[in-house]
């Protein structure tokens, strides 16, 4: 009969703890959660694509090469298009759910290669865990960001194998799918030779650094190439004095997190008793059993107490250099500078998620060393299993945000189509966003909401303007101008309407809608713009019955 190696064994513990941790932190009410913002160009699209449709998206990314990330809109694309076949919107999140366990498993492993298993360990539950990245559960995030951490991982795991060819192109593939997550490969090799010691280890690691950036600007120049918008519109001097401000921004943010998200928790009182309380007692139980079974297992003859440290603040020092630089791509990023703690925002700390959580291995793992030096393990259990039952508590906050946005989108566009039958060629919807009900860890209403009624009804394809719902974000006189009297409106991202930067406004063929609290009604009345009477359309018999796209059928079922 076969028998497993207390390796495979602890491996199988890590990698299931690591599963109901992620699950219970950001999935635990997935059945409740929808699409955001992104995911209706990333996620909703392969939902409704036929496979002739699914190809020639495909297709697009080949050719076009989006933002220079052709894996990071391949992946999302072809993924959505498989699960949602398989089993609907649920079955993206449940393999999301495995994608972000297996990215902690893999950090685990890799520290493990040079650090022992508990702080191996406390490194991937702070990974898993870390406040300074609230996207975990959000779509395209997962299958963009996640994935391309996993890239990142596979990479260093080859490069620790010394399968050196191999582990550049592996983690070069992250360059493509979410360039920020490529940035801890550049210590690759002072994960290799932990004691950073030697003229080798100087000469592997200037190579290295070289080898780094000629497949940086490889990629920069292929950009340039392709004529992508970021890229172009890059100013050196710019860049550098951003660079220099967010090395400084970034990893006081990042850090901040760590206590702005256990204020975030203990203050929300249903979330301390429902994910709190209940997980402080799994972690409690968790490490006693770990403690007990494998961490003094085979233990060698114990090491003095300077040696026992030294270890941990090899962690400390590679976590916090590796912090900074983490933020060396912050400048051209979406969203500078990086200080973001909530939203889509936040995933500009994705590659500071995993510096600082090898930095606070480290540093709780030198507590363990000091506490276990004067028997005061079950103090040390006591306190870590508080710290990331915190943490469990603040994932229940923004899952709980995430749930109620998924809902107030729901409610709000079945509003819309009923209030709204009668919208047809090139029919623009007002809304004011003032009056509407929004969520903070995830946006309920964002650049998006111009796409989404041709994303849940299929239009006549003789139109040429399909109708778009306009959200107001300062008043009726900021956002619309008015010149020989006519009114326009200046759109934010011409590509959501046919390119166009200004679209002129019909009154008979816009729709005012108004929100109180979080009940939509629609106006028929003059509106008052720049002092000039504007009439809305009034509501008429041209109803109309448009087929019901597959995401019709995800926002409105109960």
């Amino acid at each position: 009969m076969k028998t497993h190696t207390p390796a495979f064994k602890e491996a199988l513990l890590i990698y299931s703890t690591l599963l109901a941790v992620t699950f219970v932190a950001y999935f635990f009410w997935f059945n409740k959660f929808g699409l955001y913002e992104d995911d209706f160009v990333f996620i909703s699209r392969s939902v409704n694509a036929d496979f002739s449709e699914f190809l020639r998206s495909l297709k697009w990314i080949f050719t076009d090469n989006p933002e220079g990330r052709i894996i990071g809109f391949l992946l999302p694309h072809m993924s959505a298009y498989a699960l949602y076949n398989i089993a609907g919107i649920p079955a993206i999140y449940l393999f999301g759910w495995i994608i972000v366990s297996t990215n902690g498993f893999l950090l685990f492993q890799l520290m493990k290669k040079i650090f022992p298993s508990l702080l191996a360990l406390f490194v991937s539950f702070f990974f898993i865990l870390s406040p300074a990245d609230t996207t975990k559960g959000y779509l395209t995030h997962i299958y963009q960001l996640q994935l391309s951490v996993t890239f990142l991982l596979v990479g260093l795991h080859l490069y620790l194998k010394k399968k050196y060819i191999a582990s550049h192109i592996v983690a070069a593939c992250s360059l493509i799918t979410y360039e920020i997550a490529f940035l801890p490969f550049f210590f690759a090799p002072a994960m290799e030779n932990i004691q950073w010691r030697g003229r080798n280890y100087l000469l592997r690691q200037i190579k290295h650094a070289v080898t780094f950036t000629l497949i940086v600007l490889a990629v920069v120049m292929w950009r340039k190439f392709t004529h992508e918008a970021r890229v172009e519109m890059l100013v050196p001097s710019d860049v550098v004095l951003k660079t220099i401000k967010a090395f400084f921004i970034g990893p006081a943010v990042a850090v901040y997190t760590y206590l702005h998200a256990i204020v975030e928790a203990w203050g929300n009182s249903e979330i301390s008793v429902f994910f709190i309380l209940p997980s402080f007692a799994f972690f409690a139980l968790f490490f006693s059993f770990y403690f007990k079974i494998f961490t003094f297992r085979n233990a060698s003859a114990p090491a003095s107490f300077g040696q026992e440290l030294n270890i941990p603040l090899k962690a400390i020092l590679l976590g916090g250099v590796m912090l900074v630089f983490s933020y060396l791509f912050a400048a051209p990023a979406s969203h500078y500078p990086p200080d973001a703690l909530a939203g889509r925002g936040t995933s500009v700390h994705l590659s500071a998620s995993i510096s600082s959580a090898i930095l606070m291995g480290g540093i709780f793992y030198s507590l363990y060393c000091i506490f276990a030096r004067y028997r005061l393990r079950t103090i040390f259990i006591f306190l870590i299993s508080l710290l990331y039952s915190s943490y469990v508590g603040y994932g229940g906050i923004i899952q709980k945000d995430f749930a109620r946005s998924w809902s107030l989108q729901k409610d709000f566009w079945n509003q819309v189509a009923q209030l709204c039958p009668d919208m047809g060629d090139g029919t623009n919807i007002i809304v004011e966003r003032k009056d509407l009900p929004e969520t903070k860890y995830i946006l309920s209403h964002s650049w998006a909401d111009p796409i989404i009624l041709e994303l849940l009804f299929r239009f006549p394809q003789t139109w040429s303007s399909l109708p778009r719902l306009i959200t107001i974000d300062g008043s009726l006189d900021e956002d619309i101008s008015l010149e020989d009297g006519r009114f326009y409106f200046k759109t934010p991202f011409p590509w959501l309407f046919s390119g166009k930067k200004i679209i002129e406004l019909l009154p008979e063929n816009t729709i005012y809608l108004q929100a109180e609290n979080g009940t939509l009604s629609r106006k028929n009345n003059n509106l008052i713009i720049h002092r000039t009477l504007f009439t809305p359309k009034t509501a008429g018999k041209g109803t109309r019955d448009f087929q019901k796209e597959n995401m019709y059928h995800c926002m409105f079922q109960k």
